[in-house]
């Protein structure tokens, strides 16, 4: 070959090889976003299920302290919580 031949051949190389660098790098930090949206996935999946655990005993404690007499002023303070909360629970 000659070099004329040699160096377009070299150069040919040389883009291809930065496109395959180009190409994973891209790819890398494509995986990299999407385990860190797979992070914030199960960290909102686990703040919704303590929202819902806090839910379940709001409602309990509201629904005991209610059958006990108390006023929805009564259960709020003692609950320390929005009066219109235990209202739409009592309502229910």
């Amino acid at each position: 070959m000659t070099k004329g031949v040699t160096n377009i051949m070299d150069e040919y190389q040389t883009l291809y090889d930065n496109y395959v660098k180009e190409r994973t790098d891209q790819q890398n930090k494509i995986k990299e976003q999407m385990e860190q949206l797979d992070a914030q996935m199960k960290q909102l999946e686990e703040q919704q299920e303590q929202l819902a655990q806090k839910d379940t005993v709001i409602t309990s404690a509201v629904s005991a302290i209610a059958a006990s007499g108390k006023s929805a002023a009564e259960i709020a303070a003692l609950l320390n919580i929005p009066i219109d909360v235990v209202r739409k629970i009592t309502e229910n």
